[in-house]
């Protein structure tokens, strides 16, 4: 079945705050953000493998702060974000998360080596049962390491360490995520 994709137009309205102070940065803000053509997943009733895209014109009154460390060698990131969705033709807003965080730091212990740690948090997603009925997701963690070393300017290698925690909570419904898993290699610039 063909889809008609559509594109998604945001408008924000915000109120804030940032600044910094030496090593010590942050962002505070609140308003409003409304996305016209929204894309919204919903399992088809007939086979609960497939999603059905509907688009719909969402509004999100929200709430962020952020605030990062950075020093010589690396630095170090909190950003947290609460949205309260509205949706103008469906429901709710199907499989959009209103609670992320991410915690996030680099350090380069040697000029050529680069580590980065992240902790990402999602909770309070709605999804459609075949029914019609709504229910809540599983809120979910994600924790991943990466390294790289440059080997020379133009040849480095890299491991890329992802759901440290091996969780296998549902992103979208049905739809478990991975396990742990790791990725490794060699990178050639030209």
């Amino acid at each position: 079945q063909y889809q008609q994709f559509q594109n998604s137009r945001r408008e924000e309205r915000t109120l804030g705050i940032k600044g910094n102070a030496g090593i010590f940065s942050y962002n505070l803000k609140g308003g409003q953000e409304i996305i016209a053509n929204q894309p919204l997943f919903v399992n088809d009733s007939t086979d609960l493998r497939k999603f059905n895209v509907l688009y719909d014109k969402v509004s999100a009154w929200f709430g962020s702060a952020e605030a990062a460390v950075n020093f010589k060698q690396g630095g170090v990131n909190l950003a947290a974000r609460y949205n309260r969705f509205s949706a103008n033709e469906q429901a709710e807003a199907w499989h959009l998360f209103p609670l992320n965080i991410t915690l996030s730091g680099s350090y380069n212990p040697l000029e050529k080596l680069q580590l980065q740690a992240a902790l990402f948090v999602l909770n309070g997603a709605k999804a459609q049962l075949a029914d019609k009925q709504s229910t809540n997701l599983k809120g979910t963690m994600d924790i991943n390491l990466s390294a790289r070393y440059e080997v020379i300017k133009s040849i480095a290698i890299f491991a890329n360490l992802k759901n440290l925690a091996s969780v296998k909570a549902e992103r979208f419904l049905y739809y478990p995520g991975y396990g742990f898993n790791a990725l490794g290699g060699i990178t050639v610039r030209f």
